[in-house]
């Protein structure tokens, strides 16, 4: 494997027992072939994955798990036939190749037993014995990273959908902000949805929806 070109840090996984019932931040089951396009037109290919928890992009070296930093010297990820593009710190998942194009930022919410997890309070804490791990995150030092969480644990969809006109993101979140982007088409829009029964809150609805209003 060609090693990657990026500032990395170190991401050890968390030592632990967990319950057999356990949810995981991956977005993909496993880590997998991906290729790297880099903005100085390079390509490095590695096995990788996405955190739907803390939004960032790993990749595995050596049987280690690296987290890449510099998100601004990529110009995309191509993974598991998707093609992910920075913004920002996140990746944004593309879903349509429109002049104005759709993408779906993946992002879950930690709940236990139905509550909201406080993850940002967590980070540079430790939590109890019986969630299994110990955090400690700093700037110098490596990072224990959580994996998996046991029972009683589970995982809500935050996801947001944007679209990109130009150079700029959009909220893509309902029809009012759709209309917004298009605003030449609000009735087409509406007629659309209507006469196709889709259900916008939904990827490939709402990526039908977008193609059409690129016509």
């Amino acid at each position: 494997m060609k090693r990657l070109v990026f500032t990395l840090s170190l991401l050890i996984s968390a030592s632990g027992v967990f319950a057999q019932s356990s949810v995981s931040p991956y977005l993909f089951p496993t880590f997998s072939k991906a290729s790297v396009l880099q903005k100085g037109g390079g390509v490095t290919d590695a096995d990788m994955n996405y955190n739907t928890l803390t939004q960032e992009m790993l990749f595995t070296q050596n049987g280690d798990k690296l987290v890449m930093d510099l998100a601004e010297t990529v110009d995309t990820i191509f993974i598991q036939g998707k093609k992910f593009i920075p913004v920002g710190k996140v990746y944004y998942d593309k879903i349509t190749e429109t002049k104005v194009a759709l993408y779906q930022q993946h992002f879950n919410k930690m709940l236990y037993h139905g509550k909201s997890f406080d993850w940002d309070n967590q980070v540079n804490s430790a939590l109890t014995a019986s969630q299994g791990v110990k955090l400690a995150k700093s700037e110098t030092s490596p990072t224990k990273y959580v994996e998996k969480f046991g029972e009683g644990y589970a995982l809500e969809s935050l996801d947001v959908f944007w679209l990109q006109k130009g150079k700029s993101f959009y909220s893509a979140d309902g029809v009012k902000k759709i209309v917004k982007v298009f605003p030449d088409k609000e009735q087409a829009i509406n007629d659309y949805i209507k006469a196709n029964n889709l259900n916008i809150s939904k990827a490939d609805d709402l990526a039908k929806l977008i193609v059409f209003c690129n016509k």
